[in-house]
């Protein structure tokens, strides 16, 4: 014999619910047993049972799901509650559970009612009593929304050649195979005992509602699956992205505040970097000031130098003969800024023609200043030098090695 006993699904709430209604359940057997009649608990109060084939009563859709045939029946279905009980409750919280459990067994039993009512020559006057309606049915949300976590187990049994000696073996089952082997029980232990499946039909029905309820709920956002439930696993053996929760108000209100508090000190943090760059630049390093900036980039991928920074730049690297940085801040600012232009090409134009012994790129830049007659004389003076100096070497069969 096997017995459920715990489960290390994550709990968010206390099982009130669970107890309560289990609590109702002995509550009722009691009652079945100190009947005035004195009649045997399955043959008590047979008004609140769930009568087939004769006609509809609704009042019997939920008073037949708190009543059992007797303390085994009742000890069965009240473990297999808490269990499944303690995962669903744990996840929505006692009023949803309520909500749920009474829909199933309400739904449960009315569809096992109505579907028997033409059935009235086999199954006349027999009754249905017990909680597996909505039992069933939290177990199949238990299969949706937390396959994958474990159901604790002790199996207890008898040793062999040791008849009066019993043993007992703890261990996890996940609660998609052990509901697997407790429909398959449920409905092969009648079989074998002559009972027709038929009569399964409001389990059936509890199973059904419990999948289509433990579905909506799950991609309605109004539980946490942790990405660990039955529609994540077959979406991600798909490909696709496992279910995400829709956050509460609650939620949403302290991420928008943290993404706040990121930007801000995001705003503070850049605005740092920018300050420790001008001082760098004054200082007359400005190899620092560019290791500056790759932490502004870092913050910001979009981030930009702005004029002032690149000529400031440029000139400090020019003070310490840094060619190179120069040619490319230098480029740099002519793709950026039309502004002060023709004064950075001018000199970009002398570095590559005097440092670099580059004419013919010097040339280029030089072309690329368009109408040479509208440069005010002294800058025309100095692009006509370039020019001069430039054809001369070319000439001379200068070589630029890049």
């Amino acid at each position: 014999m096997f017995i459920p006993y715990g489960t290390d699904a994550p709990i968010y709430h206390w099982p009130w619910s669970t107890g309560t209604m289990m609590v109702i359940n002995v509550a009722v057997m009691i009652m079945q047993y100190l009947n005035p009649d004195g009649a045997a608990p399955h043959e008590a109060f047979l008004e609140y049972q769930l009568v087939f084939a004769e006609g509809l009563h609704p009042l019997q859709w939920l008073t037949a799901n708190f009543m059992h045939a007797g303390a085994i029946h009742l000890a069965i279905n009240m473990v297999f509650l808490g269990i499944f009980g303690l995962i669903v409750e744990g996840k929505i919280g006692p009023w949803w559970f309520t909500t749920i459990y009474l829909s199933f067994g309400v739904a449960s039993a009315a569809a096992g009612q109505v579907l028997f009512l033409p059935m009235v020559d086999y199954y006349e006057g027999i009754c249905w009593l017990g909680a597996e309606g909505p039992i069933y049915g939290l177990m199949m949300v238990a299969v949706v929304w937390a396959p994958q976590d474990n159901i604790k187990v002790v199996l207890i049994f008898r040793a062999l050649f040791a008849f009066l000696l019993m043993k007992a073996i703890a261990f996890d089952v996940p609660v998609l195979m052990f509901s697997l082997i407790f429909i398959i029980w449920s409905f092969v232990v009648p079989s074998m005992l002559g009972m027709p499946i038929l009569l399964s039909v409001v389990n059936i029905a509890g199973a059904v509602l419990g999948i289509a309820a433990g579905v909506v709920l799950l991609l309605g956002s109004w539980v946490d699956g942790e990405q660990r439930d039955l529609v994540s696993m077959f979406r991600e053996l798909a490909g696709h992205e496992p279910v995400k929760k829709k956050l509460t108000h609650s939620e949403k209100e302290a991420l928008r505040e943290q993404k706040r508090q990121r930007a801000e000190q995001r705003r503070e943090n850049l605005i740092l970097y920018r300050r420790s760059m001008a001082a760098h630049i004054s200082a007359g390093n400005p190899e620092a000031a560019v290791r500056t900036f790759r932490q502004i980039q870092k913050i910001d991928e979009t981030a930009t130098m702005e004029q002032a920074e690149l000529l400031s730049l440029i000139s400090a690297f020019q003070k310490k003969s840094n060619w190179d940085s120069v040619i490319f801040y230098s480029r740099q600012h002519m793709e950026m800024y039309s502004a002060r232009y023709t004064s950075v090409a001018i000199n970009l134009a002398k570095v590559l023609l005097i440092e670099k012994h580059s004419p013919r790129k010097a040339m280029d830049v030089i072309k690329g200043l368009g109408d040479l007659n509208q440069l005010p004389d002294k800058q025309k003076k100095i692009v006509k030098q370039i020019v001069v100096k430039g054809n001369k070497m070319i000439a001379e069969g200068a070589i630029e090695l890049d």
